[in-house]
């Protein structure tokens, strides 16, 4: 009697591996999109918070002029040991306007939405549409 052998030969593991890695380079660029897009969604919601500020000390001395922006990171995590944008006023703010700037951190500069910037009358300068 003949004994039946088992198991899985060479080439159908070889197979398996290239399908794998097949699907696998499919998924990472667009996982690697939605991340991003995670970001900058929370970076805007930062330069809006910072707008807020803005509006309400222009409301309290009817300029702009004097507002200091602290360092205001945007965390990558709850313990903000990683940054994911650094935001900054571009320039001193003037008595009638000023331009908030989130650049990227750690390598995001790949994204053609990478650097998100708006002034005073919330216009995206420079950002593709889609990018807001």
């Amino acid at each position: 009697m003949k004994r039946r052998q088992t198991g899985f030969t060479l080439i159908e593991v070889m197979i398996v591996v290239a399908v794998v890695a097949i699907l696998a380079a499919i998924a990472f660029p667009a996982y690697r999109d939605y991340y991003m897009r995670t970001y900058r969604s929370e970076a805007r919601a930062e330069l809006h918070k910072i707008q807020t500020d803005l509006e309400r000390w222009y409301t309290n001395r009817n300029t702009y002029v004097g507002f200091v922006l602290a360092s205001r990171p945007v965390p990558g995590n709850a313990t903000g040991t990683s940054v994911r944008y650094n935001i900054s006023l571009q320039g001193a703010a003037t008595a009638v306007g000023y331009t908030l700037q989130a650049v990227p951190a750690h390598g995001q500069t790949a994204d053609r939405c990478a650097t998100l910037t708006i002034n005073q009358a919330n216009n995206k300068v420079g950002a593709y549409p889609d990018c807001w």
